[in-house]
């Protein structure tokens, strides 16, 4: 699996996610947007960062989805098919708390194959 084809699976969840980038004091806030907007690069909406810069993606495995204004949203948890996704695509990743943290995007530590 890809870089492309994970980032496009996680999107399709409609999950929110963040993103630590080496030597940021902090990630970036939390969003629905993620894309690759050209190879090498990944997006969550600070802006493009190149993979290997990249210490590691956040993953909120719980889906918000807005129902009105007048009924809370539901919220859908996704942990089993953000698990089946990671298992699938050999990625490092560690649960913290809540969050899923997916690691190795530089290209040395790359999890990911050729496209399967």
């Amino acid at each position: 699996m890809s870089w492309e084809s994970f980032v496009a699976a996680i999107q399709s969840l409609g999950l929110e996610t963040s993103l630590m980038v080496r030597g940021a004091g902090a990630p970036t806030g939390w969003g629905k947007l993620l894309l690759m907007p050209t190879p090498g690069y990944i997006e969550t909406g600070s802006g493009p960062v190149r993979l290997a810069d990249v210490e590691w993606l956040a993953v909120n495995p719980i889906q918000i989805v807005h129902r009105g204004n007048r009924i809370p949203p539901s919220k859908i948890d996704r942990s089993a098919e953000l698990s089946g996704l990671l298992h699938h695509a050999k990625a490092a990743s560690l649960i913290d708390g809540d969050i899923i943290k997916v690691f190795g995007f530089n290209h040395e530590a790359m999890p990911f194959g050729s496209e399967s």
